[in-house]
């Protein structure tokens, strides 16, 4: 593993992450591994965006599969040991490997932004939205109140 492409290729906080899935396994069963990202966090002093996109390129590279997606108010997530990592054998393999984790790591952030933007009231962009909002549609009911107003007095224009 260690002289492999994939590994090589590897960015350095996901072979870290890696190590410590290793040292969480200790030779139990491969396919139930637990490991929450406060626990990455804790130990590793990742940040969130860090520990996930870590985590991306582990399974993009085949080193790891999700077994049981944990989350917030479920149960943590549970990894299996995988050997897809074999499957990359040159610098093409590399690429698709790290273009599929980037296109993940993109649709990720985006999904994370959209969220942010509909639910943060506090979000500056989402209250410049409503603003604007509520501006085009005060400007609406001024422009057919004075449209009203010229044709019922058409004196006053």
């Amino acid at each position: 593993m260690l002289n492999s492409l994939a590994w090589h290729y590897l960015p350095s906080n996901a072979k870290i992450l890696h190590i410590e899935v290793l040292k969480e396994w200790a030779g139990g069963d491969k396919n139930n591994i637990k490991l929450s990202y406060s626990v990455i966090r804790t130990r590793l002093g990742f940040s969130s965006p860090t520990t996930s996109r870590a985590l991306i390129y582990q399974e993009k590279f085949g080193f790891l599969k999700k077994v049981h997606v944990g989350g917030l108010f479920k149960s943590t997530s549970i990894y299996g040991l995988s050997q897809d990592w074999q499957e990359i054998k040159s610098i093409r393999d590399v690429e698709a490997a790290a273009a599929a984790a980037i296109k993940e790591i993109h649709a990720r952030r985006k999904r994370q932004d959209q969220k942010k933007e509909k639910t943060l009231p506090g979000n500056y962009k989402y209250e410049q939205k409503l603003t604007r909002e509520k501006s085009r549609k005060n400007a609406a009911t001024t422009l057919e109140t004075n449209s009203t107003r010229l044709e019922t007095n058409p004196k006053q224009g």
